[in-house]
């Protein structure tokens, strides 16, 4: 199983950064450059979509999506992947009067699978920066 998370504090208002974790959700090869393709298939609720992504290796994703305005907190759950079950959210804090953004994504592999625990921690800390360098300018 493979574990990871990364936590930074970023120089911007709780609006700009939900709304820029928001728009990730539908448009995120703006924010994971390896993303080849984005479908939105669903629109659930008004918090809830099922997406579809192609990325780089032309390996396709298929999650469901929901945002929580209240926790400040995005979970992408994967759908229908054969090769493992992931879970990821991405969460806005405030404390002590400084803003911060988390990743946390937990993945188990699938019989048959290798465990990806090695990549996952950079792939997590390089997506929480990328976002950061965004929010702050």
């Amino acid at each position: 199983m493979a574990l990871a998370s990364y936590r930074v504090q970023v120089d911007t208002t709780k609006e700009n950064l939900w709304n820029l974790l928001l728009d990730k959700t539908k448009n995120p090869q703006k924010y994971i450059k390896s993303i080849t393709n984005v479908q939105v298939l669903e629109q659930i609720d008004g918090n809830t979509i099922i997406r579809e992504m192609v990325l780089g290796n032309g390996k396709k994703l298929k999650e469901i999506i929901t945002s929580d305005p209240k926790s400040l907190t995005i979970i992408f759950k994967s759908l229908q992947d054969p090769s493992a079950t992931s879970l990821v959210t991405n969460t806005v804090y405030e404390e002590d009067n400084k803003l911060y953004l988390e990743y946390i994504l937990s993945s188990t592999p699938k019989p048959g699978f290798d465990d990806k625990a090695d990549d996952v921690a950079a792939l997590i800390k390089s997506a929480v920066e990328h976002t950061k360098k965004i929010a702050e300018n």
